[in-house]
């Protein structure tokens, strides 16, 4: 428990689906899990919905794609599994 990353490859779907699969996994998701947006822009629009729900995220750019992490604060276990799979990715 603590230590999940969902991943949601959003690379190939039109607007605004993106957005609304993302919001179904993090609403399905546990206060313990990660969850990985796999974007091919920078989804500026999330992020005041991210904020007003009180999420954490990050974003990183590779391989032409962007990788957005989104989390509860209250997830102790957030930065290391973030960190373990920017390391992979590399």
């Amino acid at each position: 428990m603590g230590k999940n990353i969902t991943f949601v490859d959003v690379r190939d779907l039109p607007a605004p689906e993106p957005l609304s699969r993302v919001l179904e996994v993090l609403d399905a998701s546990s206060s313990q899990d990660v969850v990985c947006m796999i974007h091919r822009q920078n989804p500026r629009l999330l992020f005041d919905i991210l904020k007003q729900r009180s999420l954490c995220f990050k974003v990183t750019e590779a391989n032409e794609h962007f990788r957005i992490y989104i989390w509860q604060a209250t997830n102790v276990f957030a930065e290391e599994i973030i960190q373990r799979d920017i390391a992979s990715v590399r």
